[in-house]
């Protein structure tokens, strides 16, 4: 398998139609053979691959950070999966985890290894969907299934009447755990549609197409 001219491993049989989803640092990456759906682990330094499973119809993908998960898109959806490196010629096993929301990728951004105290592990991301019984939970991060029951409007109350602001939420893939950092004033501008995320190297910023703000947590 060659990518950006550079051999990151060799295969045993021939890949139909072969797709690379690399990591940010061009270390490892997911290898999708779209023809069937298998699904490999390559290694650039030093070259390994170990098979993962069967993903049919992957769209996009993005990687946590340094760490074992990745965010994938399929025509069903988004879902996180657990990439186990085993050794070359082995069976990996492929922890699938649901995720429910419906966000474009240009409204989630992986942290940087580094960028914080995690070292990378959390994911930010913008969703419209009413988390604000997590915002006003003291910052205490919530479970799946909390986030859940708000998302199926299992919670009664004040707290989870519909909303339509924008909000940036925080997620842990390693400890499967949300927490919301902002909701912004439906006066900004921001919408579902328009919104959209990014982290320079220093800095957290969400835009419209016609301004952009800074975000300080």
């Amino acid at each position: 398998l060659t990518y950006n001219d550079v051999v990151w491993a060799y295969f045993d049989r021939s890949l139909k139609s072969p797709v690379v989803f690399p990591d940010e640092a061009l270390s490892r990456g997911l290898v999708v053979d779209q023809e069937d759906g298998a699904t490999y682990w390559v290694r650039l330094n030093p070259s390994r691959r170990g098979w993962v499973g069967t993903f049919e119809g992957v769209e996009e993908m993005m990687w946590a950070g340094q760490g074992p998960w990745v965010l994938m898109k399929t025509g069903e959806g988004l879902q996180w999966v657990k990439i186990g490196e085993v050794a070359e010629g082995e069976n990996g096993v492929a922890e699938v985890r649901e995720w429910p929301f419906g966000v474009r990728f240009d409204q989630i951004v992986a942290e940087p290894e580094g960028a914080a105290a995690n070292e990378g592990e959390r994911v930010i991301f913008l969703t419209t969907a009413d988390l604000l019984s997590l915002e006003s939970s003291g910052g205490v991060p919530s479970t799946l299934e909390v986030v859940k029951n708000l998302l199926n409007g299992k919670i009664e109350g004040d707290k989870a009447k519909s909303m339509k602001s924008i909000s940036l939420v925080e997620y842990t893939p390693s400890e499967n755990r949300y927490r919301v950092l902002h909701t912004f004033d439906a006066s900004l501008g921001l919408t579902e549609e328009n919104a959209k995320l990014a982290y320079d190297g220093e800095r957290w910023l969400v835009g419209n197409g016609e301004g952009a703000w800074e975000i300080e947590w």
